[in-house]
């Protein structure tokens, strides 16, 4: 099985009324979504005033999670696809640990 993160977050967008994608099509690949958020204004490249918030998707190079909650001190929890092949809950530190960004789900 290939990597599926972005399919796993197309997926739960959807099925929050929030569609990914021009015709809500959703996307296979990580780069399409970020490009997709960049050409819609909901792209937020990463850095420090960058405020995540729950529902954000948080991309890092070749793969995706969906922000789940941002604690005080900027840890992040996210739910990720793909994340040793199952469905999983993560906590990374202030920043992403190295996120390129998030998109701002409207």
């Amino acid at each position: 099985m290939g990597p599926w993160c972005a399919y796993f977050a197309s997926w739960v967008a959807k099925e929050n009324g929030k569609p990914l994608g021009d015709r809500g099509q959703g996307f296979a690949r990580v780069d399409d979504v970020y490009a997709w958020a960049q050409r819609t204004g909901r792209a937020l490249p990463n850095g420090p005033a960058v405020q995540p918030r729950a529902g954000d998707l948080i991309i890092w190079d070749e793969h995706m999670g969906i922000v789940e909650s941002v604690a005080a001190d900027g840890t992040i929890t996210t739910i990720e696809g793909n994340s040793s092949d199952s469905v999983a809950r993560r906590q990374h530190g202030k920043g992403g640990d190295g996120a390129i960004g998030y998109v701002r789900m409207r």
